[in-house]
């Protein structure tokens, strides 16, 4: 993969990430939480609008410390920003993690390893199963809704 190809990439990643991954009490993270949290684990100064740069996919120098910081605030696999096979997967993981908070099952990522639910550790699911798994769980859900409201009525 070429660097802009690369730039771009984990531009699309980290956005997504920024898009899903929520504070503790409900609210998104921001550029500057990201920059402290890497200044934090790298032991070197980094600013908001570096942040900012990445997502803009206008920084093309982002040493292996700042991946694995970027990573570790966003509890994913530093593959998922350095293998493309690893990243599928873990794309279908945060589609997964999307579409249960849609349901009210759990309220994001952080939710998703709490409760144990890693797709990464189902090997045989393909994440082009996403669409047949979230079928089914909206269809669960659907019958349990059903089933409350004949009990209640």
């Amino acid at each position: 993969m070429g660097s802009n190809q690369h730039v771009t990439q984990l531009a699309r990643q980290v956005n997504r990430l920024f898009e899903v991954a929520k504070r503790p009490d409900g609210r998104k993270w921001t550029n500057s939480d990201l920059a402290d949290h890497i200044t934090s684990q790298t032991g070197s100064a980094c600013s908001r609008q570096w942040v900012g740069q990445i997502r803009k996919g206008a920084a093309v120098e982002v040493l292996a410390s700042r991946l694995e910081a970027i990573a570790s605030f966003f509890k994913v696999p530093v593959g998922y920003f350095t293998d493309s096979d690893r990243a599928k997967v873990i794309d279908a993981e945060i589609e997964l993690a999307v579409v249960l908070g849609k349901l009210g099952l759990v309220n994001g990522l952080a939710e998703l390893e709490v409760k144990g639910l890693h797709l990464r550790q189902l090997t045989e699911l393909h994440p082009d199963d996403v669409p047949l798994v979230t079928s089914m769980l909206q269809t669960l859900i659907e019958q349990r809704r059903q089933r409350a409201a004949n009990d209640s009525g």
